[in-house]
């Protein structure tokens, strides 16, 4: 008898262990490529085409629209956002906010989220033509936004506290 519960035991286990995903490693978007990059355990395992905020340069001050470089957190999740979903990113980080101390900058901004395309403008037109519009330009206030379908894997692929590189 306990022979057959530690081997059901154990098959339960195992069964569950295909179902459970690792631990998302980072985020990375490369800013010049305009591409998100999902690292599990080292690998990328997924990529997604992203449209950015001004792209001259790193956000220094609120209004830049510019998007950030660094290293950040995704640290909240917002079902309800006024864009097809959205996840915040902890910009200003210390460095951004020492730069700005040293550079005499009152405001770097805040507010920065990856996200997907604004619900008033999406609900107005046609979806495909609207992302075909929004992809060719650097309309973000220096968010990162993804096609709502793309957002929607990526809201439920990365759990708050995952670690986000913005780069060049």
């Amino acid at each position: 008898m306990k022979r057959t519960l530690l081997i059901s035991k154990l098959f339960l286990l195992v069964v569950l262990a295909q179902y459970v995903h690792a631990a998302i490693d980072k985020v990375v978007v490369h800013k010049d490529k305009r591409v998100l990059y999902v690292y599990d355990n080292g690998e990328v395992t997924h990529s997604f085409p992203v449209m950015l905020g001004s792209n001259s340069g790193p956000k220094r001050v609120q209004g830049d629209r510019k998007t950030p470089e660094g290293e950040y957190i995704i640290d909240w999740h917002n079902p309800n956002s006024r864009f097809y979903l959205s996840m915040h990113v902890n910009y200003p980080n210390a460095k951004d906010r020492q730069y700005a101390r040293e550079n005499g900058i009152d405001d770097p901004g805040n507010n920065i989220f990856i996200h997907g395309v604004p619900k008033k403008v999406f609900n107005m037109t046609d979806p495909k033509k609207i992302y075909n519009f929004l992809k060719s330009a650097n309309w973000t206030n220096g968010c990162v936004a993804l096609s709502n379908s793309d957002m929607e894997v990526l809201f439920d692929l990365i759990p708050a506290g995952t670690p986000l590189i913005i780069k060049k």
